[in-house]
């Protein structure tokens, strides 16, 4: 499987960069005209979250945006030493190469998020990526070998040696990313985001306080064709858990507002309730459109 991943990246670096953006573009087109579920979930979120009189340019975008991540995948590399990559707070950035406690960077899926790690490990000397394991083993495969190639150690969950790893990775004031915009299976509190209570995983705070981490929101957006900015704010340490996500929402909120097109706004974020119910995609949508 390794020797098929090498195979297949290295011809995919041959391929000029522009080319495989166009294709990731038709991509992100055809999924923008199929008419799915995704699709009516992400015109929903924008009319009735982001309260968006008329979706269509927004919503293509999304879709565009998603499509040009997964083909710029194949480049990360190149593209992390050619583009212009910048930050809201230089003084937060060199505290990364600079800490006596580990940090624990609090992410989502906006802008080029793969290039945000990337961009992160390069500062930092590596980082450490918290993910679910892909349904396919040759996927997960191939996006391990494209984050090592940029300095980006990935820890799947439901693995006890990636359990050791991270506590190992705590206790040596490592950087660790997490993703935590999802809805997933994982243990989770509930904070408030645009307004609505979504369900967010909250195990990676509560561990991080036993060893004295700091915590720092960090989200990436393209900023025009070849530049991206990474807005970076730190989080109180000594907030409880539910106060640090509620900081963490507003500050991801606050840049989504900003950058509409560079969320994943098809992804039912909202569909577990307060009460633990998790909806079908047909109950999310009924629960929207009564919204």
């Amino acid at each position: 499987m390794d020797i098929i991943a090498n195979i297949i990246l290295t011809t995919l670096k041959i391929i000029p960069r522009c080319l495989t953006n166009c294709l990731g573009t038709i991509v992100g087109y055809i999924a923008f005209l199929i008419p799915s579920k995704e699709n009516k979930i992400t015109e929903l979120h924008l009319k009735k979250l982001l309260k968006v009189a008329s979706t269509k340019t927004i919503k293509r975008n999304i879709y565009f945006n998603l499509g040009r991540n997964i083909s710029d995948m194949f480049h990360l590399k190149s593209i992390l030493y050619s583009t212009k990559i910048t930050y809201s707070d230089n003084n937060i950035l060199e505290s990364l190469t600079n800490r006596n406690r580990p940090i624990i960077i609090l992410s989502a899926h906006t802008g080029n998020w793969e290039l945000l790690a990337a961009s992160l490990a390069k500062e930092a000397n590596g980082l450490i990526a918290l993910g679910k394991p892909l349904k396919n083993t040759f996927l997960q495969t191939l996006l391990d070998k494209i984050r090592l190639s940029c300095g980006t150690k990935t820890l799947w969950r439901n693995n006890s040696k990636d359990s050791k790893t991270l506590i190992k990775s705590l206790k040596n004031n490592c950087i660790i990313g997490a993703l935590l915009d999802q809805d997933t299976k994982l243990k989770s509190l509930h904070s408030n985001f645009f307004d609505l209570p979504c369900s967010t995983p909250y195990s990676i705070i509560n561990m991080s306080k036993k060893y004295n981490a700091r915590f720092v929101s960090t989200f990436i957006f393209r900023t025009n064709k070849n530049n991206y900015k990474i807005f970076i704010k730190e989080i109180d340490s000594q907030l409880d858990t539910n106060k640090i996500l509620d900081e963490y929402h507003t500050n991801l909120e606050n840049k989504i507002r900003e950058y509409p097109e560079q969320w994943v706004w098809f992804h039912k974020r909202w569909r577990t309730q307060p009460n633990e119910k998790t909806m079908s995609s047909e109950e999310y949508i009924n629960f929207l459109e009564n919204l």
